[in-house]
C-alpha cells in the first residue's frame, strides 16, 4: 500500500528556494562537499540557535540559552523581553567567557548528567529561575552563579565582606537554620559567609542586571558526615533555587547544601544540611542512572511551593554490578568504575527523604547537619514498586509521587502526607516489612507509633495497569492550581494516550499526548499529536468539576488505527491526512476554547503556527514556542505576548545557527503493508546521480521504540541529502513500536524486537511501487530503487537493527555500518530493556544478535566508542568474537575517547566518509 501526501507537505515544492547564486548547482554541489565538515563544527547546526526557553512571570520576558555564534560551543544566559511600547529587546545577561576561563573544568558528575541528557554544549547549559522569575542560578565552570534583573528598578549590589568580619545574626536573620547561632558562637561564623569575587553588571535600557558567583565555594566549613572539618562544596550539581528566591539548594552528590542569598548588602551564607556517611556508593540528591537515562528524570532534590521543605533523593548504588570502563589508547590512565543497573540484575535501591527548613529535630552536636538517613522518609511499596519515576510538588496539594514496578505494567501516583497523618497507604500488597518496621497492619494503615514518627505515609490516589508496559508522559502527574489531580490514561480501547481529570479521560480520541508543559485551571498545555510526523503544541480544555465526561459532552469517534484519527470531539475541527494542521486560535497566553454554542466539546487549540516539531514554554499572557518545519533551515523561537492575537506582541528570536546550504529533496510516503510512514530522498538536482535510472538504495532507520525518524523537520534528512548525493536512494521508514500511532502499533514490539526487521523487510519491498508512484505523480523520471544493492546504516538501536539486517535477513539487505549497536540486551540496563523484553532471560537470547554470528554472510562495519558509558564497547567485542569464532569477515572501528555521543569534530567529520567508503566498497563486490 503506497499513499502519496499531497505537494504542500514535499520539499520540492514547498522550499523551493529563489534564484539566487546561493540555490546554484555549483553552490549546492559546494555544500554538500562541505557537509561532514561543517555538521561537525556546528554540532549539527545547532550552535548558535536559541533553545530552553522559560517563560517568566506575565509572560513579557523569557530566559533562553544561546551560543555567540554557529561554531561557537559556550551557551550563553539571554532574556527576550517587550517593553511598555511594544518593542522587543534581546539581552545578554550571563556570558560564561566573562566569569570564568573558558577552559574551566567541569566535574566529572556534571559531564554525567550532561552524558545522560545528550547535551554535547559548552558554558550554560541549564538553568533554574525563582518564581518571580527575576534570580537565576546556573554553573559554571563547577562553580555557582546567580544573575538577578529588574525593569525600572535598582538591584541591591552585594557588598565584599570577608567571612571572619560577618555576623551570623545578620546573615540568618529571616533564615531560621537550626544551631546556626550556636555554630556562631564557637567559631565566630554561621556557616561559610563568604564573599563573591566576580560580578558583571548589563543595562539595556529599563532592564538592570548583575551576574556574581555565590559564595566562594573554596571556603572551608565544618562538617558533621564523619566529625571533621574539609571542603564541603565541590563538586557544584543541579543547584536549584527555591520559589521565594532567597535559598539555593545543590548537591556535591555526597552531602546537600544550602545558600542563603545576601540581601541588603549582606554577604551569602552557605552550609551543608543534609548527607550520607562515607560510602562511595551512596548518593545524595542526584538522579540514579536509570532515571537519567531512561525516565528523562535529572532531579534528586525538589523544593516545597512555600520553600521551606526539600525532598531528597539518596540512591544506593551497591546491588548494581560494578562496571569499568577504560581507555585502551592510554594505559597509564586508570580505568573508570561505576555500578551500572544491568538488565536482570538489581536495580539501585532508591528512597525519599523530607527536609524541613528551620526544623531543629535533627541537629549533629550543635550543628545544623543531618544525616539523610535520620529524616522523615516517604514510605511507599518499594519492593512492588522500586521506580521513582517522577515527582511534582506545587500549590495545588500534596507531593505527588509516580512510582512503578519493575516490569512497568503497574504504576501508583501517590500523595505524600505530612508527618502524624494516618491515611490508608496503599492496597493489600503493601503490608511487607520494610527496613525492619511493620509499616502497614492489614488495612494499609501505618501500624505504630515509631512507624508514624519517623515515615512520611503516602496516599494512593490512581492504579494504571498494562499488559505490556506503561509510558511515561512527563509533566504528570500534577495539581491544577485549584488541586485537580492531571494524569495519564493509556486507553486500549481508543488506542489513544490520553489525558485525566480526578480520574476522568478529558483529551479527545485521537489526539496521542507525548508531553504535558504547563497545568492551570482552565486548561491542560500538551505536546500531542494526530499525525506521528508532526508534534503540535496544542491547548486542551479542562471540563468544569462536576461536568459530565461522557455523552452529552465528550463524543468519541472511531479511530482508524493505521491511518489519522480525527478529532473526535463532536464539535471540534475535522481534519484528513493531507490537510495542514497548523491553525492558530486566540491570544498568546493561558488560552483555552470555549464551549461550542451547542454546548458541544470545546475543541483543542493548535499553538504553532504551522506544522513541524514543536515545543513551548508558557506563563501569564506569554508564551514561546520553539521548532523546526520543514520550510526552514534553521529552527525557530517565537516569543509572544498578550491577551489575544488582536491586541498582543510578537517577536522572532535572533537565531545565529549555520545552515547546511542546500535543502533537502524529500517526499513522504506510506509504504508496505502497515501504511508505515516514510521519507525518500533523492539525489539533489547538482548531482551527477540526479538523473540516474536506477540507484541502491539505502535504508537509515532507528526503529527501536518510541523514536521517529519521519518527521516533519527538515534538520531530519540533512544527512540523508548528503548520502543521497553520493550515489544513493535514501529511505527512513517508521514501524512498530517507534511511538505516536497507538498504544497497538507500540505494543507490537513486546519481547520481540526483530518485528523493526521485519518492518523494514516490508518497505523495502513496497519500495519499487512507491518510486513508481512518486514519479507519476510528479511527472518526473526518477531513477529505480536497486533491490540487488540495499545497505543500512544506523546508531545505538539503528545500530542493532542495522547489523540484524545483515544477519537475519542477507537476501535483502547487502551491507551494513552498525554504529554503537547493543548485541546482547543483558548488556544494556534494565529500566528501558525490561520495558519491553519483560524478565524472561529466554526471551534476551532470542533477541541477542550473538548467536547468529554464524549466519553472516555480507560486510558489517560495527563501529563503537570506547568511552561509552551507555551501550558499552563489550557489546560490539563480543559480536566481534562471535563473528571471528565462526571465521566469518567483517570489520570493527573502534572510537577511543568517545561516548555514546560522536561529539568529536575530526571524528564526527571522518565517521561519515569512512561509512560512505565503506558501504561504496562493499556494493561493489
Amino acid at each position: 500500500m503506497t499513499e502519496q501526501t499531497t505537494d504542500d507537505m514535499t520539499t520540492d515544492d514547498a522550499m523551493a528556494a529563489p534564484e539566487s547564486a546561493a540555490s546554484s548547482s555549483e553552490a549546492i554541489r559546494a555544500a554538500i562537499a562541505a557537509y561532514p565538515r561543517a555538521k561537525a563544527r556546528t554540532q549539527r547546526f545547532s550552535l548558535g540557535a536559541p533553545r530552553s526557553a522559560t517563560v517568566l512571570d506575565d509572560g513579557s520576558h523569557a530566559l533562553f540559552l544561546r551560543s555567540r555564534g554557529p561554531e561557537d560551543d559556550v551557551t550563553c544566559l539571554w532574556l527576550s523581553w517587550f517593553d511598555a511600547t511594544g518593542n522587543h529587546h534581546e539581552t545578554l545577561l550571563a556570558d560564561p567567557s566573562a566569569l570564568l576561563d573558558a577552559n574551566a573544568d567541569i566535574p566529572d558528575e556534571e559531564k554525567a548528567r550532561r552524558e545522560r541528557a545528550r547535551e554535547s554544549a559548552d558554558g550554560i547549559v541549564s538553568y533554574s529561575v525563582n518564581d518571580s522569575g527575576n534570580r537565576v542560578v546556573f554553573t559554571v565552570g563547577g562553580r555557582l552563579w546567580l544573575t538577578t534583573f529588574v525593569f525600572d528598578g535598582d538591584i541591591e549590589f552585594i557588598a565584599d565582606v570577608e567571612p571572619e568580619n560577618t555576623s551570623a545574626d545578620i546573615v540568618l536573620e529571616n533564615i531560621d537554620f537550626p544551631g546556626a547561632r550556636s555554630d556562631a558562637a564557637r567559631s565566630g561564623s554561621a556557616g561559610s559567609a563568604c564573599r563573591s569575587p566576580v560580578r558583571v553588571t548589563v543595562e539595556d535600557g529599563e532592564l538592570h542586571a548583575v551576574t556574581r558567583e555565590l559564595g566562594d565555594t573554596w571556603y572551608v566549613s565544618a562538617m558533621a558526615v564523619s566529625g571533621h572539618r574539609g571542603r564541603l562544596f565541590r563538586p557544584v550539581l543541579n543547584p536549584r533555587i527555591s520559589p521565594n528566591g532567597r535559598l539555593v539548594a545543590y548537591t556535591t552528590g555526597r552531602m546537600i547544601n544550602l545558600v542563603v542569598i545576601g540581601e541588603n548588602g549582606q554577604p551569602d551564607d552557605e552550609r551543608s544540611i543534609c548527607g550520607v556517611a562515607d560510602d562511595p556508593n551512596i548518593t545524595v540528591g542526584l538522579a540514579e542512572f536509570a532515571a537519567g537515562e531512561e525516565m528523562d528524570r535529572y532531579e534528586g532534590f525538589w523544593w516545597s511551593p512555600d520553600s521551606r521543605s526539600l525532598l531528597i533523593e539518596r540512591a544506593d548504588e551497591s546491588p548494581e554490578p560494578l562496571w569499568h570502563i577504560s581507555d585502551p589508547a592510554d594505559p597509564t590512565k586508570p580505568a573508570q568504575s561505576r555500578h551500572y543497573p544491568q538488565a536482570l540484575t538489581r536495580n539501585a535501591d532508591v528512597r525519599l527523604f523530607r527536609f524541613n527548613i528551620g526544623s531543629a529535630e535533627y541537629r549533629a552536636g550543635n550543628m545544623a547537619f543531618a544525616s539523610v538517613e535520620d529524616l522523615p522518609e516517604v514510605w511507599w511499596d518499594r519492593r512492588g514498586y522500586e521506580y521513582l519515576a517522577d515527582v511534582h510538588w506545587s500549590r495545588g496539594g500534596d507531593p505527588l509521587l509516580l512510582v512503578q514496578n519493575r516490569r512497568q505494567t503497574a504504576d501508583q501516583v501517590l500523595a505524600v502526607k505530612p508527618e502524624g497523618s494516618d491515611p490508608h497507604v496503599g492496597y493489600a500488597s503493601q503490608h511487607s516489612i520494610l527496613d525492619g518496621f511493620a509499616l502497614a497492619d492489614d488495612n494499609g494503615l501505618l501500624a505504630n507509633e515509631e512507624a508514624r514518627k519517623r515515615w512520611l505515609p503516602t496516599s494512593t490516589l490512581t492504579v494504571s495497569g498494562s499488559r505490556y508496559w506503561l509510558d511515561l508522559i512527563h509533566g504528570c502527574p500534577a495539581w491544577t492550581p485549584g488541586g485537580r489531580l492531571i494524569t495519564a490514561m493509556p486507553d486500549e480501547e481508543t488506542d489513544t494516550m490520553r489525558l485525566a481529570v480526578d480520574g476522568h479521560a478529558f483529551t479527545p480520541v485521537g489526539w496521542q499526548i507525548l508531553d504535558v508543559l504547563d497545568v492551570t485551571d482552565h486548561d491542560v498545555l500538551a505536546r500531542a499529536t494526530r499525525d506521528a510526523r508532526a508534534v503540535d503544541v496544542v491547548s486542551f480544555t479542562l471540563p468544569e468539576e462536576g461536568q459530565e465526561f461522557i455523552g452529552s459532552y465528550w463524543q468519541e469517534l472511531t479511530v482508524d488505527r493505521h491511518f489519522d484519527a480525527q478529532n473526535a470531539c463532536g464539535a471540534g475541527r475535522q481534519t484528513s491526512d493531507s490537510e495542514d494542521q497548523g491553525t492558530t486560535n486566540g491570544g498568546f497566553g493561558n488560552r483555552f476554547a470555549a464551549d461550542s454554542a451547542s454546548g458541544g466539546c470545546p475543541e483543542p487549540i493548535v499553538l504553532n503556527p504551522e506544522t513541524g516539531v514543536w515545543t513551548a514554554s508558557r506563563s501569564g499572557n506569554g508564551l514561546v514556542l520553539t521548532g523546526r518545519t520543514m520550510h526552514d533551515d534553521r529552527s525557530m523561537m517565537l516569543h509572544m505576548f498578550g491577551a489575544n492575537a488582536d491586541s498582543g506582541y510578537s517577536a522572532t528570536v535572533t537565531n545565529h545557527a549555520a545552515v547546511p546550504g542546500f535543502a533537502p529533496r524529500t517526499e513522504f510516503v506510506r509504504l508496505g503493508s502497515q501504511g508505515m510512514y516514510a521519507a525518500i530522498t533523492l539525489p539533489s538536482e547538482s548531482s551527477p546521480y540526479a538523473h540516474a535510472e536506477k540507484l541502491p538504495v539505502l535504508m537509515k532507520p532507528y526503529g527501536g521504540p518510541m523514536h521517529r525518524e519521519v518527521m516533519f523537520s527538515q534538520a531530519y534528512y540533512w544527512d540523508s541529502q548528503w548520502w543521497a548525493d553520493q550515489g544513493f536512494i535514501v529511505v527512513a521508514a517508521d514501524g512498530h513500536g517507534t511511538g505516536a500511532r497507538g498504544l497497538h502499533w507500540d505494543h507490537a514490539m513486546f519481547e520481540r524486537f526483530d518485528i523493526a526487521l521485519d518492518d523494514q523487510v516490508d518497505a523495502v519491498h513496497a519500495l519499487p511501487e512507491a518510486m513508481a508512484a512518486l514519479g507519476a505523480s510528479k511527472g518526473l523520471a526518477v531513477p529505480a530503487p536497486d533491490l540487488d544493492h540495499v545497505a543500512m546504516i544506523g546508531w545505538s538501536y539503528g545500530g542493532y537493527l542495522s547489523a540484524l539486517a545483515v544477519l537475519r535477513a542477507p537476501d535483502v539487505f547487502h551491507a551494513a555500518c552498525a554504529g554503537a549497536p547493543p548485541t546482547d540486551w543483558t548488556l544494556y540496563d534494565t529500566h528501558y530493556t525490561e520495558r519491553y523484553l519483560g524478565l524472561n532471560p529466554t526471551v534476551y537470547e532470542r533477541n541477542s544478535l550473538i548467536k547468529d554470528a554464524p549466519n553472516l554472510r555480507r560486510p558489517l562495519l560495527l563501529i563503537h566508542g570506547f568511552a561509552d558509558d551507555n551501550v558499552t564497547v563489550a557489546n560490539s567485542l563480543r559480536l566481534s568474537s562471535a563473528l571471528l569464532a565462526a571465521g566469518r569477515e567483517h570489520t570493527v572501528l573502534p572510537l577511543t575517547g568517545i561516548t555514546h555521543m560522536t561529539n568529536d569534530e575530526t571524528v564526527a567529520e571522518n565517521l561519515l566518509l569512512f561509512q560512505r567508503d565503506f558501504l561504496r566498497k562493499a556494493l561493489a563486490e
